[in-house]
């Protein structure tokens, strides 16, 4: 049984194949999560990473996240902290730790997990 992409890693390999992903030397940025506490006690994860060459501010990123339908919800911060380091440190769908890999190669597993690649939705948009 396949492994499901979840949003953020999604997201990571989107930017990575679509050269969204902010770049400063030798450093890679593609998500750059930030959790929030929502009024319903339920807790947000976003990326901050969505082009260009600097993460969005907090605000400006939890909007975009929530309009774009890119985030995760939890019951509880212990959830979405465990989330977020799991997703970092031990993705299953990238086989260990979130890093850049080639464009080809994050396509390669956008489709391997989609019906349609990354870039004809991308260019749908």
């Amino acid at each position: 049984m396949e492994t499901a992409v979840d949003k953020i890693t999604e997201h990571h390999l989107r930017n990575l194949a679509t050269g969204k992903a902010i770049r400063k030397g030798r450093d890679v940025m593609t998500v750059r999560t930030l959790s929030f506490s929502m009024p319903n006690g339920q807790y947000i994860v976003v990326p901050s990473i969505w082009g260009g060459d600097k993460p969005l501010p907090d605000r400006e990123a939890l909007k975009k996240a929530q309009d774009e339908g890119v985030f995760e919800i939890f019951n509880s911060r212990e959830d979405a902290e465990a989330f977020d380091k799991r997703i970092h440190q031990n993705n299953k769908v990238l086989g260990g730790r979130m890093r850049p890999i080639s464009a080809e190669a994050a396509q390669q597993i956008l489709d391997k997990h989609s019906n349609r690649s990354v870039m004809q939705r991308y260019n749908e948009e």
